[in-house]
This record gives structure tokens, sequence and C-alpha cells, in this order.
């Protein structure tokens, strides 16, 4: 009978040693199981150390009166150990500390809403922070996060632990900014009927189209989007006079959150009235921004929003 004991005390020994190096901050239900596995090795060991054990409890009751408890070798060592545990096993009467956790990129504080998961003894916890800071809630005696993700739009995270936990100083996760990558060439289908989006009122009349000087260098005219949303959109300038003309009139332009403001300046359309539609990525219906010229100033600003899932539009104009 010794030798299965022996096998089975090694094995809950070897997992207790292998627990510490891994798990050096646990959490109350692995201490409970740990107390359970530590009572348990003690009792297999009475199988090949020699002696003997008497085990004698008197458990007070409610009434009034006593419950007797008897028991010898490994069932008392059993008993006893899991009565009485080590004094490792008690928790820390320290309170729980907060530590910050601050997101970086380029050795620049990112300053942004930020959601962060983190696990510590196999216990995972979330937090949310703005200003790019997030206080996460460890125990006192804490000195590592196994693990700890950000998540943010247009960043990812090359690693995600573990981290020292040192006082009085933030815990820095450092993340790369990424582009959206480029969409696939919107089908046919996706480009709506003007007619049906652009109000009657802000249509040009011909006679404003053909008394329109054609500007000689379209390219030097420039049309700043920046995307306030959390999803690329496709930004569909409809140009009236080439639509006059029975050409092509649409010009598409991905506004991507992870890479914004950014710039444009490759016009050649002689005739710079253009109605500004912008769309999803999702191919959800276009919404109409408004219309304007962009060679009326050198720049053209647009603040693409979305509000309650509806986009909108600020047009500015130096």
């Amino acid at each position: 009978m010794w030798i299965p004991a022996l096998c089975l005390s090694s094995v809950v020994i070897i997992f207790l040693i292998v627990s510490f190096f891994v798990t050096p901050t646990i959490t109350d239900d692995q201490r409970n199981v740990i107390r359970l596995l530590y009572s348990l090795a003690s009792g297999f060991a009475t199988m090949f150390f020699g002696g003997s054990c008497l085990l004698q409890l008197d458990i007070p009751k409610n009434n009034g009166g006593k419950l007797g408890l008897s028991a010898t070798g490994g069932v008392a060592v059993f008993i006893f150990t899991y009565m009485y545990p080590p004094y490792w096993y008690s928790p820390s009467s320290e309170p729980d500390k907060n530590v910050s956790v601050s997101i970086h990129s380029d050795n620049e504080q990112i300053l942004k809403d930020v959601d962060v998961t983190y696990r510590i003894g196999g216990r995972t916890k979330s937090a949310s922070g703005s200003q790019g800071i997030a206080a996460v809630t460890v125990p006192a005696q804490t000195e590592t996060i196994q693990e700890i993700r950000v998540s943010i739009p247009c960043y990812a995270q090359a690693s995600t632990g573990p981290f020292k936990v040192v006082e009085g100083r933030d815990i820095k996760v450092p993340l790369q900014k990424v582009t959206t990558p480029t969409p696939d060439p919107l089908p046919p289908t996706a480009y709506p009927d003007p007619r049906n989006l652009i109000p009657s009122n802000e249509w040009p009349s011909p006679h404003v189209l053909a008394d329109y000087k054609p500007t000689p260098s379209p390219d030097t005219f420039v049309f700043q989007h920046e995307n306030l949303t959390d999803e690329l959109a496709h930004l569909m300038l409809f140009n009236f006079a080439r639509h006059a003309n029975s050409q092509d009139p649409w010009r598409v332009i991905h506004a991507d959150p992870c890479d914004s403001p950014n710039k444009f300046s490759g016009f050649q359309e002689s005739k710079g009235i253009f109605a500004i539609i912008a769309m999803k990525r999702d191919l959800s219906p276009p919404v109409y921004l408004g219309t304007v010229d962009l060679y009326a100033k050198p720049l053209t600003k647009l603040r693409l929003k979305s509000t309650d899932s509806v986009l909108s539009a600020e047009i500015i104009q130096e």
C-alpha cells in the first residue's frame, strides 16, 4: 500500500511546488484547493512514515452540546492539517491596492479611452479608463500580473505579459499603431442614384456649370479628411460637371480612422463642384453630407462623425 501512497504524495508535492513558481499570487479559490491537496499529501505520507497518530476533537454545537471526533493514522493527519492549515494558507489582511496601467506608442502616451483585461493567479478581471490610463485592482502582495490585454481601436499589442508590479510606478503597456487594410474597389451596385440622394435645391443648374471656368491645376487643391468614427468609411465624391458631360462622375476616397487626418491632392477634374457622400465599409445605405466647391479655397477640411450609428460631417474651407 505504501507504493501508491508514495506516488500520490509525490505527484501532489510536485504540483504544489510548480504552482508556487507559476502562480506566486493565488486567489482565495486556489488557496482552498491547495489547502485540500496539502492535507491529502500529509495523509498519504503516513503510509510510509513510521509512527502512530491519534486525533480527538470536541466540536461545540449551537444547542450547547458537543460533537466528538476521533481518528487515527492518515485520516487523523488529513483532518488535522485541513482544520489547522499552516501559516501561509491564511489570506493577507492587507486591503487590495490599485495599480495604474498606461498605454504607449512610440514612447508617447495614447490619450484615448481604454479597456483592459488582466489575469492574476488564474482569475481574469477587467477595467476601463480614459486618457490612456486604467486603474486595476490587485491583491496587496501581488508582484506580477501574468497577463494584460488592451483593447483600443487602431492599435495592436505585441506582448501581453507578464508585467512587474512596482510600488509607485505605472505599468506601461506598449502598443503599435496599425492601419486598416485597403478595401476592395466598390462594386457598381454600391454607387447610389445621385438624383435620389442629393437634394434638388443643391444640384447646380446647367447655367452655373457652364459659367464655371475650368481650373488649370486642380491638383493644387487639398481635401483633408478626418474620420472620427471607429470604422473605415468610403467618401464618394460626385462631380456634377463630369456627370453633365456623360463622364464617370465618381471619385472614391477611403477614410481610415487609423490613418487620420489624411490629405488628398490628386484631383484631375477641371471643375470642382462636388457632392460628398459617405458610406460605411459594410456598404450600408449612403449618406449625403453636402455639396461644396473644392476649388473655392486651397484647403477643404472634412470631419466625419457618427451619432447613433448615423454618419454626419463638418466641412470647413480655408
